[in-house]
This record gives C-alpha cells, structure tokens and sequence, in this order.
C-alpha cells in the first residue's frame, strides 16, 4: 500500500489511466472490440492499433518534456522532446495516406496535428515570456503621464548609489491607505529595478506589526509624526546610516475641498508626487555637502518665500532647489557682497535695472571662476549688457512674438526641445515645451564678428521657431513683421557658456560658466504651474552650472489618481448585472441558432 503513496507510482497510475482513455478516444472503441466504419483501403486492425498507440506515446512524452523542463531544466527535456515530437511526425507522415479510407487514422491524426500546433504556439509564447523576463529590460510605458517611467534625474540618482538604499513603508489597513500603500510601492519597486542589490524594501503595517513599528519609531523618531502613513529613507548600513521620513502628504495632494466631493462622496481624487518627493529627499541624503545657492535681490524681483501659484513669486524654484538639498540665500548687491561659500549666483531681473556697483561685484564673482544663472528680459535695460557682452552674448531689442507657436498670445512663446541642438542643460527635456513670456532675442558673438573675449564659448541652447520674430513696434497692437526694422527667427532665448581650459596643465577642456534665459518671468509661480517644465530647465541650468551630471534631467510629473469607492451593494450591481446580460445574450444567441436551422 505504501508504494502506491510515493508520488511516482501515482504518476506512472495516472499516466496509464491517460494512455488508455486517449487510446480508446482515438481509437473509438475500446481494446478488444472491432472498430466500426473502417473502409476498405484501411490498414488491418493490428497496425492501426500499433499506430494508435505509438501516436498517444508520443504526445504524452510532449507532456513529459514539459514537466521535466519545468521541474529539472531546459536541458534535460530536450530529448524527451525530440523524441515525442519525432515520433508524432513520423507517424503523421507515414500513414496520411490512410486518412480516407480509415476514420479512425483519420481523427488521430487531425487531433495531433491539433495538439501538435497547440503545443508549438505554447512553447514559442513561453519562450518569449522567459526571454522578455531575462533580457527585455524595462516595460514599456505606453499611459498619457509616464505614470510608470522613472525621470532621468532619478534613474542617475540610483544608478549612482554608493551606499544601500532601503525604503520602509508604513501604512494603516483602510481602504484609502490600501490605494495609497499599493501605489507608493508600485513606484519603489521602479527603483529597485535599477539596482536590486542596492534597493531594498519593507512594509509596515503600524497596527498589526506593531512591534516593529515601534522599533522604527525608537530608531527614527519622525515616523511617529506621520500619522497617515509615509516612507523612511536609509542611506547607508548601521549607525551611520542616514535617514528621511517623507510623509503622506508629501506624496499625495488632495483637493482643497476635501478628499471627497460633497456632491459624490463615493469619488475619492487624490493627485500623486511621489517620484518627486522621494528623489528630492534621496538626493538630500547622498548629498556630501549641501551647495549654497544666492538670489540677488533690491530690483523689485517677485518674492521667494511665495509659493502660491496664483500669484507671482517664486518660491516654486526656491522650494525645488530647497527639496534637493540646496541652502539658499539671497543678497542685495547695493549693501552686500556675495558670500565667498557661494556656489552659484542665480540673477533675475526685476523692475529696475542692475546698477554699476553691482555689476562690479558679478564681475569679480565671475572672475574668480565660478558660475552666474541669469534671468533676464525686455523692455527696458537690464544693466547687465557689458557684463553679458564679455561672455560673448548681447541681449537685443525687441519682444519676441510667434502667431502660430504660441501658448493663448503671440508673445507667449512656446519653445520646443529637440532637433540637431544638444546639451546637457536641454537633452532630458527632449520633446517637451517651454514658455518663453516677453521674451527678447539673444544674439551670440561668433569669432571674427567682434569678439571681445576668446577664453569663452557661448552655446545656444534654445531657438524659437522659423515663424516668429522681434517685434519693435510695441506700440501697436497686432504685431506683424517689418523686413526693415524686425529680426526674423529662429531666435536664441537661451545661451551656454563654457570657459576654454588647457588640459595639458590639468584643466578640464570645457568649464560651465553661464546660462542666460531671455524671459524675465519665465520662472514665476503663475507660468510654472502652466508649464512645469519650466521649472525641470532652469533647475537643470543650476546643476550643470554646479558641475553636477547627476542633478540634470526632467523633474517628475504628478499623476492625477481618481479612485472611486462603491459599497457593497454597487459592487454587486457591478458584477452581477454585466454577468446576468452577458448569459442572456448567450442564451438569446443560442435560440435564433436553433430557430434558424429548424427552419
């Protein structure tokens, strides 16, 4: 009795049960009774039943290849394969001539060919499958957000870790923290496939592992703060691991109204920034010293501290910079000098022109090889043309108007990226558009036309289009183009500039030094929340200014997540009615079958 317990002897039972039901299908009777409706050009019983059975052997050593395939390797099913494959089309190929005069022939071969096409269609579908799991590298994100693509700057930030990262998530068990945990971890797990050895995740649930959470919460205080859940940060192993707990309401912003509508309480919106935020506290982390970063101020320039977006300010560039690690300062150049642990002046124009002692400042700032932002634009001067015009770039007359580009106004400009122009400021931001609002032209100084200074490359990085042109006339309403006094485009709205270096002394050949924008409110609050890419370039200028790769690439976009809750009895109607219509119409199709042949 034991021996029948031993997996094996149930195997070989049912194999032989297998056999003899396939044998007696093909065959169409039984072992021991004559087969009837064989004609006369049929083969004599004993081949047929010879042939009957060889056949089912090898379609059950099709099978066995799969198992053994699935239970010990690829390599040890190929002969088991080769031989029930061989065996099928061999038989196939000797006795199709019987298939008139035998029915029973007949079937079995038609039901091998069947299963013989099932099986190779199989094994080609599973092939590809291991393969795409193998080899095939990342999915193809085919949704209108990119919702499940991670942003250049993120894929560098991981593809740089130097240290383990693990992600701790911790959520509750309600419905919404459920949505809100299944789509925080959908996004982790898009790190961790840039590098599994280096990525780790965890969840936590706060109430039934509670002994783990308090855990956490002894080792990292913050999480206790974070009623509605959120994610920890490690950077790093044991004690000198640094962390960040990113909350909740970090990573979802709900509307002002509420979670859910007063009308339809059963819609919960929420709007996700995940990437956003979980990069952004990643690059605090890996961050060996935080770079100081300095707006000018005194001119009239919008508020830093204002991040409302429908008013002017611009704390949104300030609070990206801020979320990356930066220190940000400001300076007002009349009173002040810049600080000497500047990494980077940021100038953008304001309501009244730079004055001549600032200007000296920016000029020994810059003489001392370290890099300026600036933000500038017509009408009206913006004191910094000579300063500008060393570096070989002047800032031209003119408002930059373009009728078929245009964001709702000619001088709207939209400014798309791409084509033959490449730099590092503007190759992550490819196929996306920028604003350009009140933009003026920048012409840039080529060698033999002038130039003032050869230590300095100056690069454009951003054209318009051929359709547009600086308008002079700004007294007239419709802009249109004057051959004699307009400059046609395309019109450089953005300029790079490098310093030459002498690598034979141990310079680096190329050294940032500038990048100029031509559009003073092109960073506003109000324009980045029209054009969020905005705010991806000028960030991106900062960085290379910085002389750092890995700050450079398009910042995430939020994915707006509209979910809706129904109660149990909705979640019925929704299940129940669909199905009860789908067999009604089966039965329905069923019937006019039946009437039609009877007819």
């Amino acid at each position: 009795m034991r021996y029948f317990l031993e997996p094996v002897a149930w195997v070989s039972a049912l194999a032989v049960a297998a056999f003899l039901v396939l044998f007696w299908a093909l065959r169409g009777a039984p072992i021991g009774q004559d087969v009837a409706g064989e004609g006369d050009e049929a083969p004599r019983g004993g081949y047929r039943d010879r042939v009957i059975a060889a056949m089912v052997l090898g379609l059950m050593l099709v099978c066995a290849g799969a198992y053994v395939a699935s239970a010990y390797g690829v390599l040890w099913s190929i002969p088991v394969f080769a031989l029930g494959f061989g065996i099928v089309f061999t038989l196939i190929a000797v006795n199709r001539r019987y298939r008139h005069g035998s029915p029973a022939l007949r079937r079995t071969i038609d039901m091998s060919n069947a299963l013989l096409n099932a099986a190779l269609i199989a094994g080609v579908l599973i092939v590809i499958n291991a393969m795409a799991f193998r080899y095939g590298g990342r999915a193809v994100d085919l949704t209108r957000e990119r919702m499940f693509s991670l942003s250049s700057l993120t894929v560098k930030q991981v593809q740089n870790l130097a240290k383990p990262l693990k992600f701790t998530v911790f959520y509750g068990q309600s419905p919404v923290a459920r949505a809100e945990m299944a789509r925080v971890t959908e996004l982790l797990e898009l790190y961790k496939a840039l590098d599994p050895s280096k990525v780790k995740i965890e969840q936590i649930d706060p109430y039934r592992d509670r002994e783990q959470f308090v855990m956490l919460a002894e080792r990292i205080p913050d999480v206790q703060v974070s009623e509605m859940g959120g994610i920890v940060l490690e950077y790093g192993q044991g004690e000198s691991a640094q962390h960040l707990v990113v909350p909740n309401h970090d990573l979802f912003e709900f509307p002002r109204q509420g979670r859910f509508t007063e009308q339809n309480v059963e819609k919960f919106i929420s709007s996700f920034k995940g990437e956003d935020a979980v990069t952004s506290a990643l690059m605090r982390l890996r961050a060996e010293k935080h770079a100081k970063i300095v707006f000018v101020v005194g001119h009239g320039q919008p508020s830093l501290n204002d991040v409302d977006p429908r008013k002017e300010g611009l704390g949104l560039f300030r609070s990206r910079l801020t979320a990356m690690g930066a220190e940000v300062s400001e300076v007002n150049l009349i009173h002040d000098v810049i600080p000497r642990e500047a990494e980077i002046v940021i100038a953008i124009g304001g309501k009244t022109p730079f004055q001549d002692s600032e200007v000296v400042k920016l000029r020994q700032y810059l003489a001392g090889g370290r890099p300026l932002l600036a933000i500038i634009g017509n009408p009206g001067p913006s004191g910094l043309e000579d300063l500008l015009k060393a570096y070989n770039i002047t800032l031209e007359k003119g408002l930059i108007v373009d009728p078929k580009h245009n964001f709702r106004n000619p001088s709207l400009v939209a400014v798309g990226v791409g084509g033959a122009t490449h730099h590092p400021v503007i190759d992550p931001l490819a196929n996306n558009t920028l604003l350009f609002v009140n933009a003026a032209p920048l012409k840039v100084l080529a060698p033999g036309a002038g130039k003032p200074n050869g230590e300095f490359i100056a690069i454009p990085i951003l054209m318009t289009s051929r359709d547009s042109w600086a308008e002079t006339d700004l007294t007239n309403r419709r802009a249109s183009f004057d051959p004699d006094k307009d400059q046609k485009g395309p019109l450089n709205v953005g300029v790079a500039v490098v310093a030459r270096g002498n690598p034979d002394q141990g310079q680096p050949e190329q050294t940032p030094r500038l990048v100029v924008f031509s559009s003073l409110a092109m960073v506003d609050n109000v324009f980045l929340g029209v054009d969020p890419a905005n705010l991806d370039l000028v960030v991106n200028a900062t960085n290379w200014l910085r002389n750092d790769p890995t700050g450079v690439g398009i910042m995430p976009k939020k994915h707006e997540d509209i979910q809706f809750s129904a109660d149990s009895v909705l979640r019925v109607r929704l299940v129940f009615i669909p199905t009860v219509m789908a067999v009604l119409m089966i039965v329905l199709l069923g019937l006019l079958t039946y009437a039609n042949r009877r007819v």
